[in-house]
């Protein structure tokens, strides 16, 4: 099955889209990986025309080899190919399609052997498919799937059918339209129930490839409102025929936001995720910002010289073990680091990478002994040189201390190892319990952790009976930390929160896409769940406030339509 998607992009200002990559261990999880600088490609990177930016990144594995297509924009905007042997380090290529008009957002798919693309052509008034003749690098039009000024139209094949989401026009922000066809040239229906969403730029306008994950499959929306391409929400699609559409935002959203520094600064809009061989991800963003400018200035710890098992060393940290590797991650900027300890100048590096310890200027990540300190609270701070002539001033104060639980989860290091949890990961399934049995809730990693029963202990997976690598023990739709805070049994997939808001689409307000989920679950044309049933039981209300009575029946339909009509 190939699955896909498109949209296209603008610039900001003086800021500029570029290209990144992130990972994780879902495409709803996903972060910068710790060991190389984002973002991978820019308009610098372009050879064979003069690019103000680059943009709408899509990937295709070949053989042994990554393919990236995206949009390069000069003039306007044509089709640009690269390449990457690891999803990490890119090469740009060419310019693989030019025409006289605008194209981006090169939705890049096989299917039955050959490799199309569905490109945004709206001055072209079409959304045109292209074949590729010559994979990567030559190209033809075959034909147009629609006639119109459509935007960031995302194809799919799901249940024997293809099926198109697209915008147009003057609500392309806004309202998001679905098209059905059994051939992927067409002829084209309009779905009945188009537009599936409608008056609502937050979570409308596509924003990556539609995509299957664990059975399920997830569209992704970028948010336009209060300014263009913020940030990436995204939602399971729970019913999907020629006569039903249904959808519930995943929890999380939005599961990708603007960082507030450097390339992604002001707005990330765009997603191309893939699953590796190993059940990680691996993923493609575009963010806007300024690319010369790294989101990362500042210290970051490692427990081995190739700079593996990489976290970000924060103000808070806590050092362990007696051999770890400190150094900074700089942008390509930088021309010098002058490290001190705890106010004493102790090395200066002149080149990359520049680390704390060891021979300056050697081209290892040099582990430091920290047995040479005390048992205290020590500072690390470092001045960072710009190639510009700028300075940059970080300063991180860390304690030492050594003992058999890295990460203050209750379980010992070599007991995580056997069991399969991280040991440097208080929370290895990120459900919002701790792995083992807890730990004292104010201690460094463990602030923030759910502490049921007032002990001053955090809730942990022990405590609970959950299954430490699995954030819903009992596959209900809630994770196991939510659960534990409300007092519903993780382990039972009958006991699940009631939230009684109405809001079963789960998109932020009670409207007439609730309405219309909650009629089709009541006609028998939707499958009711958990999470739907969480938010559906809203009826009887007592004295104005819901006495949810276990079910999603016409009570709770009434109360839902009258609260999307105000009259609630």
């Amino acid at each position: 099955m190939a699955l896909l998607l498109c949209f296209t992009s603008i610039v900001l200002g003086d800021d500029e889209w570029s290209v990144g990559i992130y990972v994780g261990s879902s495409p709803l999880q996903l972060e910068p990986p710790g060991q190389f600088i984002n973002p991978v490609l820019t308009g610098d990177d372009i050879t064979d025309v003069d690019a103000s930016f680059v943009a709408d990144p899509f990937m295709i594995h070949r053989d042994t080899t990554w393919h990236m297509f995206l949009e390069v924009y000069s003039d306007n905007g044509d089709i640009g190919h690269a390449t990457s042997e690891d999803g990490l380090n890119w090469t740009y290529q060419s310019i693989v399609i030019d025409e006289d008009f605008h194209v981006s957002y090169p939705c890049v798919f096989e299917w039955q052997g050959e490799y199309y693309m569905v490109a945004e052509t709206h001055e072209a008034n079409a959304i045109r498919l292209y074949k590729a003749t010559t994979f990567p690098h030559e190209w033809v039009y075959t034909g147009d799937l629609l006639t119109g000024a459509y935007r960031d139209t995302t194809v799919f094949r799901h249940g024997e059918k293809w099926w198109l989401f697209t915008t147009e026009g003057a609500t392309r922000n806004d309202t998001l339209q679905l098209f059905y066809a059994d051939d992927l040239l067409g002829p084209w229906q309009l779905h009945p129930l188009s537009p599936v969403v409608q008056n609502d730029p937050n979570i409308a306008r596509p924003g990556g490839r539609v995509t299957l994950y664990d059975g399920r499959l997830f569209r992704y929306a970028q948010d336009d409102y209060p300014t263009y391409g913020n940030q990436l929400h995204a939602f399971e699609i729970t019913d999907l025929s020629t006569t039903t559409y249904a959808e519930v935002g995943v929890t999380g959203n939005p599961i990708l936001a603007a960082d507030g520094l450097g390339w992604n600064a002001s707005g990330i809009h765009h997603i191309d995720p893939h699953q590796l061989p190993d059940g990680t991800w691996l993923a493609v963003v575009d963010g806007i910002g300024d690319p010369d400018e790294p989101d990362f200035y500042g210290l970051w710890i490692s427990n081995s010289s190739d700079r593996s098992n990489t976290e970000y060393f924060d103000h808070d940290a806590i050092v362990r073990g007696d051999q770890v590797c400190i150094y900074v991650l700089p942008g390509k900027n930088v021309s010098r680091v002058s490290f001190y300890l705890d106010g004493l100048l102790h090395q200066v590096e002149n080149s990359a990478p520049f680390d704390f310890a060891g021979t300056a200027d050697d081209e290892s990540c040099n582990l430091y002994d920290t047995g040479s300190l005390t048992l205290a609270e020590h500072t690390i701070s470092a001045v960072i040189e710009l190639d510009d002539g700028g300075a940059l001033n970080i300063e991180n104060t860390f304690q030492v201390f050594i003992d058999l639980d890295a990460d203050d989860d209750g379980l010992p290091n070599t007991l995580e190892l056997t069991n399969g949890t991280d040991p440097n990961l208080t929370d290895s399934d990120s459900d919002g319990l701790v792995d083992g049995p807890g730990g004292v809730v104010a201690a460094g990693a463990l602030s923030g952790y759910t502490d049921s029963d007032m002990d001053g202990f955090a809730d942990g997976e022990l405590d609970a009976g959950t299954n430490p690598l699995k954030a819903d023990s009992d596959g209900d739709g809630f994770n196991d930390g939510f659960e534990v805070a409300d007092g519903t049994d993780p382990m039972d997939d009958s006991s699940f929160p009631t939230i009684s808001d109405g809001d079963v689409s789960g998109d932020g307000v009670v409207n007439i896409a609730d309405i219309l989920i909650v009629t089709r679950i009541l006609m028998g044309e939707t499958e009711l769940n958990s999470v739907l049933l969480s938010h559906c039981d809203i009826a009887p209300l007592t004295g104005g406030i819901p006495s949810p009575d276990g079910e999603c029946n016409l009570g709770d339909l009434l109360v839902i339509q009258r609260t999307a009509l105000g009259l609630r």
